[in-house]
């Protein structure tokens, strides 16, 4: 609740709806659970998290397979959560692969020759690589993910409450920021992914259309 509404009114509402008030906000995942103007808090969470897990491992005498599967099995699974729900700024993407490219690289505590860029270990092994997740296109994904689950669940109280005041009369592809969007509107799946999910359409639709055709090409 904004820390504007008087406290009468917070009480009459907590009554209503059966929610207990509290002085302060606890972490869910990492993320507060309530995020305000300032999104300082959540990203300097998230780094600090890195930092110390990478700085905990720096004097560990670790191969780079070993590296590598801290990287993948931890340090690329922090910011999972928070990318579910926020469309995190390139910037901020790109400092925390840097972290990850210092940490895989620095074989020895004063060596932190890069021999590949980020991108050519982020490609398949197939392809020369070691399959690392590109974070920003992992970030699009995931709130791609969300997209769909409020389209396709739409009596869902999420899809109910966002449908309500941000696109009561059209749909979440036809939705648009509004005069006064929250941060979670702006920066969250439903604008941000949005295209992402309308391409993923077509590329379905025409997958049936020509599974459709190649079906009929074979009866006939």
């Amino acid at each position: 609740m904004e820390p504007n509404v008087v406290v009468s009114s917070r009480m009459q509402l907590a009554g209503i709806l059966g929610f207990e008030v509290v002085s302060k906000h606890d972490k869910y995942l990492g993320l507060p659970t309530v995020v305000g103007h300032s999104k300082k808090e959540v990203l300097e969470g998230i780094k600090e998290r890195i930092w110390h897990k990478i700085h905990s491992w720096s004097s560990r005498k670790l191969s780079q397979v070993g590296r590598a599967v801290l990287l993948k099995s931890v340090i690329q699974t922090i910011p999972t959560y928070v990318m579910s729900v926020f469309h995190l700024p390139d910037t901020f993407l790109r400092e925390i692969e840097g972290q990850m490219a210092d940490f895989f690289w620095n074989v020895g505590m004063d060596s932190k020759t890069h021999w590949l860029t980020w991108d050519k270990l982020c490609l398949r092994k197939v392809e020369g690589g070691l399959g690392f997740r590109r974070l920003k296109e992992n970030n699009m994904a995931l709130l791609a993910k969300q997209s769909w689950h409020l389209v396709f669940k739409p009596d869902s109280i999420l899809s109910k409450v966002l449908g309500q005041k941000y696109y009561p009369n059209s749909n979440l592809v036809e939705a648009r920021p509004g005069l006064s969007p929250s941060y979670t509107w702006r920066r969250w799946s439903l604008l941000a992914s949005r295209e992402l999910l309308v391409a993923w359409f077509k590329v379905a639709v025409s997958v049936i259309i020509s599974v459709a055709f190649g079906l009929n090409d074979l009866k006939s």
